[in-house]
């Protein structure tokens, strides 16, 4: 089980440990972001991707999905990462802990300090890597 936040198995290639196109790294991502293989994985109407014991079944940590989208090399991945967390504020603008997948209202942290900083980091990298995506 790989963990939501970071440092996270998803998050090797953030953080300096690996190459992204590193074979075995690429293996674990598809395990870790598989509903199939990874227990903890969630998917609902509104967002999808890693959850954590911590904040309970079907609720999915945005920094896991903008950790995703950090990871990524596919422009529709990282547009699918953006669009899912501007779903999943609840008007207010702000990054959650969790986010329930089928209900948004239903969340852990009306704010997580940690968890906006990273999808900040990850908004400008997004525009940086594909122009235009936002």
């Amino acid at each position: 089980m790989d963990d939501a936040n970071g440092p996270s198995l998803l998050g090797l290639p953030y953080m300096g440990f690996l190459a992204q196109t590193d074979p075995i790294y690429q293996s674990t991502r598809k395990m870790i972001l598989s509903v199939d293989d990874n227990p903890w994985y969630f998917t609902g109407s509104y967002i999808h991707g890693v959850g954590s014991p911590h904040t309970g079944f079907q609720k999915v940590w945005p920094m896991a999905v903008a950790m995703r989208g950090l990871t990524s090399s596919d422009r529709d991945e990282v547009k699918e990462c953006l669009d899912q967390l501007v779903a999943t504020t609840s008007d207010l603008g702000l990054m959650h802990e969790s986010v329930h997948v089928y209900r948004t209202s239903n969340y852990s942290r009306s704010w997580f300090a940690w968890c906006n900083s990273l999808v900040s980091q990850f908004v400008i990298d997004a525009i940086t890597r594909f122009p235009g995506i936002i």
